[in-house]
């Protein structure tokens, strides 16, 4: 009898034990899921953000491109303006200074750098459009 009694306490015993691994185990299992759920839960809060950023900036460069473009027009009518007036002081050259000829260059050639620069600033306001275009397609995925 006492050793059936001895047989019942050790079984007992090891249920008990078993039932506080078990629920240690759950407990822990439960705590690695939820740690990957944060974990998850902010990898897709990151990943919006830098969509979020990346959308901004395309719309910044957006803007700029249309400015830049509009500059430009405006920039080639000057050009246009000065080439124009410099043909008249050419046909006009009996009462106008070399020197007029000379401020009228300037100004002409003054106008075309800063459209070669306008160009090149355009091209790579294209450029940095085109590669946020294709993050945003790479982020979506």
């Amino acid at each position: 009898m006492k050793l059936i009694v001895f047989v019942s306490m050790l079984l007992l015993a090891s249920c008990g034990s078993n039932e506080k691994e078990k629920i240690a185990q759950l407990q822990a299992q439960k705590a690695k899921d939820d740690s990957i759920r944060t974990a998850d839960i902010q990898r897709l809060k990151d990943a919006e953000l830098f969509r979020s950023a990346l959308r901004d900036s395309l719309t910044a460069y957006t803007t700029l491109l249309t400015q830049q473009q509009n500059a430009l027009t405006r920039l080639r009518t000057a050009i246009y303006t000065a080439n124009d007036e410099m043909d008249q002081i050419k046909e006009a050259r009996s009462g106008r200074s070399s020197k007029e000829v000379r401020n009228q260059e300037l100004k002409i050639q003054s106008l075309l750098v800063e459209q070669i620069s306008l160009q090149a600033s355009l091209e790579h306001c294209q450029v940095a459009i085109n590669e946020i275009k294709s993050q945003l397609a790479t982020a979506r995925r």
